[in-house]
C-alpha cells in the first residue's frame, strides 16, 4: 500500500480575549478536520501559529517577545501569525525576522486551505485535501476547557477613542436569534 504523507504538527499560542480563544479553538478545529495534527506538551510542532491581541502596548510587547522565544526554542519550526495585532501592525509583524507568514484576520476561517497550500507547495508532496471546515460567527466549537464557546458576534459598530477592536475586527456582524436557538 501506498503511504499517504501526514501534514505537520500544528501549535497554536492564544493571547487576549474569549473571542480570540473561540479564534484559536476555531482555527485548531478547522486544522484538525482538515489532516492536520495538535501537538502535545512534549512534541516539537512543525507549524506554530500566534494568535494575537493589541489591546494594549504590553500586549503587543508580549506578543514579539513570545514570538522570539517561541523562534529561539523551536529553530526549524514555521511561525505564522494571525490576530487583532497582526491586522493592526503587519507591518511591524513581516519584520520580524522570526515571523514565517501572517495571516489577515479575513483569511483566518482559510487557514488549512493556506497552510495545506504552502506545504504542499514546499514539500512538492500530494497530500490530500479533506473537507473543508470553515468557521464562521455563530459555530460552536469544542474545546480542552470545561465549556465551549458559542461566537454571536464580530466586530463593533462604537467608535470609542480608546477602543481598537472596530479597526481590527471590523464592523459588527451577528448571527440572527433563530439560528443561535
Amino acid at each position: 500500500p501506498e503511504l499517504t504523507p501526514s501534514l505537520p504538527r500544528v501549535s497554536i499560542e492564544t493571547f487576549g480575549c474569549r473571542t480570540n480563544q473561540y479564534d484559536s479553538d476555531a482555527m485548531a478545529d478547522s486544522l484538525g478536520k482538515n489532516g492536520f495534527h495538535a501537538v502535545k506538551q512534549d512534541e516539537e510542532p512543525d507549524i506554530i501559529i500566534v494568535n494575537t491581541c493589541t489591546v494594549t502596548n504590553e500586549a503587543d510587547k508580549q506578543a514579539r517577545q513570545l514570538i522570539r522565544k517561541l523562534r529561539r526554542k523551536h529553530k526549524s519550526a514555521r511561525i505564522v501569525v494571525t490576530g487583532c495585532y497582526a491586522e493592526i501592525s503587519s507591518h511591524d509583524i513581516k519584520a520580524m525576522p522570526e515571523v514565517d507568514d501572517l495571516v489577515r484576520m479575513r483569511d483566518r476561517s482559510k487557514i488549512a486551505d493556506i497552510l495545506h497550500d504552502s506545504v504542499t507547495e514546499e514539500s512538492n508532496a500530494k497530500i490530500p485535501r479533506h473537507s473543508a471546515s470553515p468557521y464562521h460567527v455563530g459555530g460552536v466549537i469544542q474545546t480542552t476547557r470545561t465549556r465551549a464557546t458559542l461566537k454571536v458576534q464580530e466586530g463593533c459598530n462604537h467608535a470609542c477613542s480608546f477602543c481598537i477592536i472596530p479597526k481590527a475586527r471590523g464592523r459588527s456582524r451577528s448571527i440572527p436569534t433563530r439560528k443561535i436557538l
